[in-house]
């Protein structure tokens, strides 16, 4: 089951499919079409501005990523596949490099090694305090049976 915000993607999208030329509708498979139609909602047409350059059209994510689906799987040629594939692909591999850097085992125990040694710091502080407030409280406790015996 789709949830809402892909539901309005689909509708942005048949939306946009409307008003573009025959030919890129007629590369879409009649079983895709009908899935779409299947899993769209009813959208306020005045949500796209056709009047607005392309780049800034206000449409969902969702929407943005099955026009790049329907360009990449039926309406790029062979060379503009296999570039926008090395798009994806370079996107990819500086993404998972951002992560493995994150996530490095050598990051994550020098991050436990600088947490342990703050709690180490601050439970030593506590325990002045906790040490000092005891001393106070037993020195109090000696004093009444000072004050008590005399």
């Amino acid at each position: 089951m789709l949830n809402i915000e892909t539901k309005k993607g689909i509708s942005e999208v048949l939306y946009i499919l409307k008003y573009m030329d025959r030919s890129y509708t007629e590369k879409i498979p009649p079983d895709f079409f009908q899935f779409l139609k299947e899993n769209s909602t009813e959208i306020n047409e005045t949500e796209i501005d056709f009047s607005q350059p392309i780049e800034e059209l206000k449409v969902n994510q969702k929407t943005k990523e099955l026009l790049a689906l329907l360009y990449i799987r039926y309406w790029a040629s062979p060379d503009e596949k296999s570039e926008f594939k090395e798009i994806l692909r370079s996107n990819y591999l500086q993404h998972q490099s951002m992560i493995n850097e994150k996530y490095s085992y050598k990051n994550i125990f020098k991050d436990i090694k600088e947490n342990l040694e703050e709690d180490k710091q601050e439970s030593t502080e506590l325990m002045v305090i906790n040490e000092s407030l005891i001393k106070r409280i037993w020195n109090r406790i000696i004093g009444l049976f000072k004050n008590y015996n005399k």
